[in-house]
């Protein structure tokens, strides 16, 4: 994954090893560029959307379109999604001096009052 160092936002990515049946589809340049200028941030505010506003038009990461997929590979779309969140976070944690905390705080709020904000 290449960030923006300033920024924090994704630029690119790849997968280094993908074997499923969904692999052509989650390597194609159309799926993975929707990616592009996301943060980490970006998936917090989803987990806060999910919760409190259900299709909002600002959650990003809900107006991903998933790559068309047999059944059995919507679990490797699920999987790739919570993969580049899991490396956003590694990189936010040792990288960025845990900048998306407050965002994290608000979506955990959410969540916990049941989805009022």
């Amino acid at each position: 994954m290449s960030t923006d160092p300033n920024t924090a936002e994704i630029r690119r990515f790849f997968f280094q090893r993908l074997e499923s049946p969904a692999a052509k589809a989650l390597r194609s340049k159309e799926f993975r560029a929707q990616f592009e200028g996301m943060t980490l941030a970006d998936f917090y505010k989803h987990d806060y959307y999910a919760a409190a506003e259900p299709g909002a038009a600002a959650d990003k990461v809900g107006r991903l379109k998933p790559p068309v997929v047999a059944p059995d590979g919507k679990a490797d779309y699920d999987a790739s999604l919570r993969g580049v969140r899991k490396n956003l976070i590694l990189l936010d944690f040792f990288v960025y001096g845990r900048r998306f905390e407050p965002f994290f705080e608000r979506a955990k709020a959410a969540r916990a009052k049941g989805g009022k904000p």
